[in-house]
């Protein structure tokens, strides 16, 4: 366990540095700590391990390339979040694939930067069944066009339990993406269910909150 702890100014360019990382078969709980301008992401979690996060600030950590993120999470692992702040990280809020698991069960707040290269910065990022599922809080996207979400490889979305999100959702290659109608708002468009994207493959849209 971590308690009341900071963690700043990890890793370099030739090192990777989390606030935190959890890995390979690991599991950790942290709660009501600072993860702040590391290199690399605020909390990183790998190869079938776990960790539940609560009470802490993510900010500040990492930068858009290579896509480091408040929250990473892959290779067979999950996060179990509440009463988190996670802002203004390098791309995403949260970046979670490779069969891994996100799910926030409350209290949380999710900013983006507000960042272009290409392509601008989301809040969250699923990729290579990668599963967000968003249970109450908050997620806004600062940049005028940036994204609440991108949702890519047979990955999955899902908001609900009084949640409220700003910003576009962007899908693409058997993507499956569900605000449900109990969410508190929704303030943004499912792209692709307009047949605005135009990523390959096709994407399924369900019970999007009013």
């Amino acid at each position: 366990g971590v308690d009341n702890s900071t963690f700043t100014n990890n890793g370099t360019a030739s090192n990777y540095g989390a606030g935190i990382e959890v890995a390979n078969r690991s599991a950790a709980r942290i709660d009501n700590s600072t993860m702040n301008n590391n290199f690399n992401d605020g909390v990183g979690v790998f190869w079938d391990s776990f960790a539940r996060v609560a009470g802490s600030t993510l900010s500040n950590n990492g930068s858009f390339d290579p896509f480091d993120a408040g929250f990473q999470i892959a290779h067979h692992s999950s996060v179990r979040s509440n009463d988190n702040t996670v802002s203004g990280n390098g791309y995403a809020a949260v970046e979670v694939g490779q069969q891994s698991l996100f799910r926030s069960n409350g209290g949380d707040t999710f900013t983006t930067v507000n960042t272009c290269n290409g392509f601008c910065a989301p809040v969250f990022e699923a990729y290579r069944n990668g599963y967000v599922e968003i249970r109450g809080g908050t997620a806004t996207a600062d940049a005028t066009n940036g994204l609440l979400a991108n949702v890519i490889h047979q990955s999955l979305l899902e908001m609900r339990n009084g949640a409220t999100a700003t910003g576009d959702v962007d899908f693409s290659n058997l993507a499956f993406v569900r605000m449900r109608n109990s969410m508190t708002a929704f303030n943004g468009s499912l792209l692709g269910c307009d047949g605005s994207n135009t990523g390959p493959g096709f994407s399924i849209c369900l019970d999007q909150a009013p």
